[in-house]
Protein backbone atom coordinates (compact mmCIF):
# COMPACT_ATOMS: atom_id res chain seq x y z
CA UNK A 1 0.00 0.00 0.00
CA UNK A 2 1.60 3.31 -1.11
CA UNK A 3 1.17 7.16 -0.31
CA UNK A 4 1.20 8.71 2.63
CA UNK A 5 -0.50 7.32 5.92
CA UNK A 6 -4.39 8.22 6.07
CA UNK A 7 -5.17 10.19 9.66
CA UNK A 8 -6.47 7.57 11.43
CA UNK A 9 -2.85 5.46 10.54
CA UNK A 10 -1.11 8.16 12.06
CA UNK A 11 -2.72 8.26 15.48
CA UNK A 12 -2.76 4.49 15.72
CA UNK A 13 0.86 5.32 15.41
CA UNK A 14 1.17 8.08 17.43
CA UNK A 15 -0.43 6.27 19.80
CA UNK A 16 1.83 3.18 19.98
CA UNK A 17 4.91 5.47 19.85
CA UNK A 18 3.40 7.21 23.54
CA UNK A 19 2.74 3.45 24.54
CA UNK A 20 6.41 2.79 23.53
CA UNK A 21 7.92 6.17 25.27
CA UNK A 22 5.68 5.45 28.58
CA UNK A 23 7.80 2.00 29.24
CA UNK A 24 10.89 3.35 29.06
CA UNK A 25 10.41 6.24 31.63
CA UNK A 26 11.03 6.06 35.52
CA UNK A 27 7.66 5.28 37.45
CA UNK A 28 8.70 8.48 39.64
CA UNK A 29 8.51 10.54 36.28
CA UNK A 30 5.16 9.48 34.83
CA UNK A 31 2.90 11.27 36.93
CA UNK A 32 -0.61 10.52 35.73
CA UNK A 33 1.30 10.38 32.29
CA UNK A 34 0.42 6.93 31.79
CA UNK A 35 -3.28 7.45 32.35
CA UNK A 36 -3.67 9.70 29.96
CA UNK A 37 -1.63 7.48 27.22
CA UNK A 38 -4.43 5.20 28.22
CA UNK A 39 -7.48 7.43 27.61
CA UNK A 40 -5.70 8.68 24.24
CA UNK A 41 -5.44 4.70 23.31
CA UNK A 42 -8.99 4.33 24.27
CA UNK A 43 -10.14 7.16 22.19
CA UNK A 44 -8.08 5.92 18.96
CA UNK A 45 -9.28 2.03 19.39
CA UNK A 46 -12.63 3.88 19.55
CA UNK A 47 -12.59 5.48 16.31
CA UNK A 48 -10.84 2.40 14.85
CA UNK A 49 -13.67 0.48 15.26
CA UNK A 50 -16.24 2.77 14.36
CA UNK A 51 -14.56 3.49 11.25
CA UNK A 52 -14.29 -0.24 10.61
CA UNK A 53 -17.59 -0.87 11.39
CA UNK A 54 -18.46 1.80 8.67
CA UNK A 55 -16.61 0.07 5.95
CA UNK A 56 -18.03 -3.37 6.62
CA UNK A 57 -21.60 -2.14 6.72
CA UNK A 58 -21.09 0.26 3.03
CA UNK A 59 -18.84 -2.75 1.85
CA UNK A 60 -15.99 0.23 1.26
CA UNK A 61 -13.05 -2.11 0.21
CA UNK A 62 -10.63 1.02 1.01
CA UNK A 63 -11.58 1.51 4.56
CA UNK A 64 -11.40 -1.76 5.33
CA UNK A 65 -7.98 -2.22 4.26
CA UNK A 66 -6.72 1.04 6.17
CA UNK A 67 -8.46 -0.60 9.34
CA UNK A 68 -6.91 -3.81 8.71
CA UNK A 69 -3.54 -1.95 8.37
CA UNK A 70 -4.54 -0.24 11.83
CA UNK A 71 -5.68 -3.37 13.59
CA UNK A 72 -2.66 -4.98 12.65
CA UNK A 73 -0.20 -2.11 13.98
CA UNK A 74 -2.54 -2.39 17.12
CA UNK A 75 -2.27 -5.87 17.30
CA UNK A 76 -5.84 -6.19 17.43
CA UNK A 77 -6.29 -9.24 15.73
CA UNK A 78 -9.34 -10.42 17.42
CA UNK A 79 -10.80 -7.69 17.46
CA UNK A 80 -10.80 -7.59 13.87
CA UNK A 81 -12.36 -11.11 13.49
CA UNK A 82 -14.74 -10.68 15.92
CA UNK A 83 -16.11 -7.89 14.15
CA UNK A 84 -16.41 -9.56 10.89
CA UNK A 85 -17.74 -12.53 12.03
CA UNK A 86 -20.50 -10.74 14.35
CA UNK A 87 -21.03 -7.90 11.55
CA UNK A 88 -20.61 -9.22 8.24
CA UNK A 89 -20.52 -13.19 7.96
CA UNK A 90 -23.37 -14.03 10.86
CA UNK A 91 -25.82 -11.83 9.19
CA UNK A 92 -25.46 -13.18 5.83
CA UNK A 93 -25.17 -17.00 6.96
CA UNK A 94 -28.32 -16.57 9.32
CA UNK A 95 -30.47 -14.61 6.22
CA UNK A 96 -29.72 -18.04 3.88
CA UNK A 97 -30.91 -20.17 6.62
CA UNK A 98 -34.09 -18.66 7.63
CA UNK A 99 -34.63 -18.42 3.60
CA UNK A 100 -33.73 -21.97 3.00
CA UNK A 101 -35.89 -23.38 6.20
CA UNK A 102 -33.82 -25.61 6.95
CA UNK A 103 -34.47 -26.63 10.46
CA UNK A 104 -37.96 -27.57 9.20
CA UNK A 105 -36.83 -30.55 7.14
CA UNK A 106 -34.39 -33.43 6.40
CA UNK A 107 -31.76 -32.33 3.95
CA UNK A 108 -30.29 -35.56 1.50
CA UNK A 109 -26.81 -34.75 -0.46
CA UNK A 110 -28.49 -32.90 -2.95
CA UNK A 111 -30.34 -30.26 -1.05
CA UNK A 112 -27.10 -30.14 1.16
CA UNK A 113 -25.03 -28.70 -2.10
CA UNK A 114 -27.66 -26.64 -2.88
CA UNK A 115 -27.61 -24.77 0.75
CA UNK A 116 -23.79 -24.84 0.52
CA UNK A 117 -23.82 -23.33 -2.94
CA UNK A 118 -25.18 -20.67 -1.89
CA UNK A 119 -23.42 -20.15 1.23
CA UNK A 120 -19.91 -20.31 -0.92
CA UNK A 121 -21.78 -17.30 -3.24
CA UNK A 122 -22.57 -15.54 -0.13
CA UNK A 123 -18.62 -15.70 0.59
CA UNK A 124 -17.82 -14.51 -2.61
CA UNK A 125 -19.90 -11.69 -2.76
CA UNK A 126 -21.34 -10.73 0.45
CA UNK A 127 -17.80 -10.70 2.04
CA UNK A 128 -15.68 -9.23 -1.42
CA UNK A 129 -14.74 -6.72 0.87
CA UNK A 130 -12.43 -8.86 2.51
CA UNK A 131 -11.35 -10.91 -0.19
CA UNK A 132 -8.89 -7.87 -1.55
CA UNK A 133 -4.88 -7.69 -0.45
CA UNK A 134 -5.46 -7.15 3.36
CA UNK A 135 -2.12 -7.45 5.81
CA UNK A 136 -0.37 -10.84 5.34
CA UNK A 137 -1.10 -11.70 8.98
CA UNK A 138 -4.84 -11.83 8.63
CA UNK A 139 -6.20 -15.15 7.64
CA UNK A 140 -10.32 -14.37 7.44
CA UNK A 141 -11.57 -18.07 5.97
CA UNK A 142 -9.31 -19.37 9.38
CA UNK A 143 -10.14 -17.11 12.06
CA UNK A 144 -13.87 -15.60 10.98
CA UNK A 145 -15.69 -16.86 8.24
CA UNK A 146 -15.11 -20.82 8.43
CA UNK A 147 -15.86 -20.99 12.52
CA UNK A 148 -18.79 -18.70 11.87
CA UNK A 149 -20.18 -21.54 9.14
CA UNK A 150 -19.36 -24.52 11.41
CA UNK A 151 -21.58 -22.25 14.11
CA UNK A 152 -24.66 -21.76 12.09
CA UNK A 153 -24.36 -25.38 9.92
CA UNK A 154 -24.31 -27.35 14.12
CA UNK A 155 -26.75 -25.12 15.19
CA UNK A 156 -29.41 -25.28 12.15
CA UNK A 157 -28.35 -29.01 10.88
CA UNK A 158 -28.65 -31.01 14.00
CA UNK A 159 -28.42 -34.61 12.37
CA UNK A 160 -25.90 -33.89 9.64
CA UNK A 161 -23.45 -35.75 11.47
CA UNK A 162 -25.36 -39.29 11.97
CA UNK A 163 -24.67 -42.31 10.19
CA UNK A 164 -28.04 -43.97 10.46
CA UNK A 165 -28.90 -44.26 6.80
CA UNK A 166 -25.11 -44.80 5.20
CA UNK A 167 -26.01 -43.58 1.97
CA UNK A 168 -27.19 -40.39 3.00
CA UNK A 169 -24.20 -40.02 5.53
CA UNK A 170 -21.59 -40.51 3.05
CA UNK A 171 -24.00 -38.27 0.16
CA UNK A 172 -23.76 -35.27 3.26
CA UNK A 173 -20.04 -36.20 3.93
CA UNK A 174 -18.88 -35.21 0.39
CA UNK A 175 -21.45 -32.44 0.22
CA UNK A 176 -19.15 -30.80 3.31
CA UNK A 177 -16.03 -31.87 1.71
CA UNK A 178 -16.99 -29.76 -1.39
CA UNK A 179 -18.21 -26.70 1.04
CA UNK A 180 -14.89 -27.31 2.81
CA UNK A 181 -12.30 -27.25 -0.58
CA UNK A 182 -14.53 -24.27 -2.01
CA UNK A 183 -14.59 -22.37 0.95
CA UNK A 184 -10.42 -23.13 1.35
CA UNK A 185 -10.21 -21.77 -2.21
CA UNK A 186 -10.86 -18.31 -0.61
CA UNK A 187 -7.22 -18.59 1.23
CA UNK A 188 -4.80 -16.28 0.08
CA UNK A 189 -1.73 -18.48 -0.52
CA UNK A 190 -1.49 -22.44 -0.03
CA UNK A 191 0.59 -21.69 3.09
CA UNK A 192 -2.80 -19.89 4.43
CA UNK A 193 -4.76 -22.59 2.76
CA UNK A 194 -2.82 -25.33 4.84
CA UNK A 195 -3.20 -23.53 8.18
CA UNK A 196 -6.67 -23.38 7.65
CA UNK A 197 -6.78 -27.17 7.01
CA UNK A 198 -5.03 -27.94 10.35
CA UNK A 199 -7.07 -25.52 12.08
CA UNK A 200 -8.56 -26.54 15.08
CA UNK A 201 -12.16 -25.41 13.73
CA UNK A 202 -11.66 -27.54 11.06
CA UNK A 203 -10.49 -30.82 11.84
CA UNK A 204 -12.99 -30.87 14.92
CA UNK A 205 -15.71 -30.49 12.59
CA UNK A 206 -14.89 -32.86 10.04
CA UNK A 207 -14.20 -35.27 12.68
CA UNK A 208 -17.54 -35.55 13.77
CA UNK A 209 -18.25 -37.28 10.44
CA UNK A 210 -17.64 -41.00 12.14
CA UNK A 211 -15.74 -42.38 8.95
CA UNK A 212 -14.41 -45.61 11.20
CA UNK A 213 -18.65 -46.41 11.98
CA UNK A 214 -19.72 -46.07 8.31
CA UNK A 215 -17.11 -48.29 7.06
Amino acid sequence: MGGEPTSLERAVNECIQLKHCITRCSPSALGDARERVQQVEKGVAMELREQFVKGLQEGDTSAVTECLRCHSLMEAHEQAYGLVRQLLVRPGLQKIMQESQVGSRELDGAALEALFSQIVKFIEKGCAVLHTPAPEDFEFVTRAIWPEVVSIVLSQLRSLHQAAVPTLFHSRYLAVLRLAKEIGGFCGSGAALSRFQRSAEYRTFMEKFNLDLYH
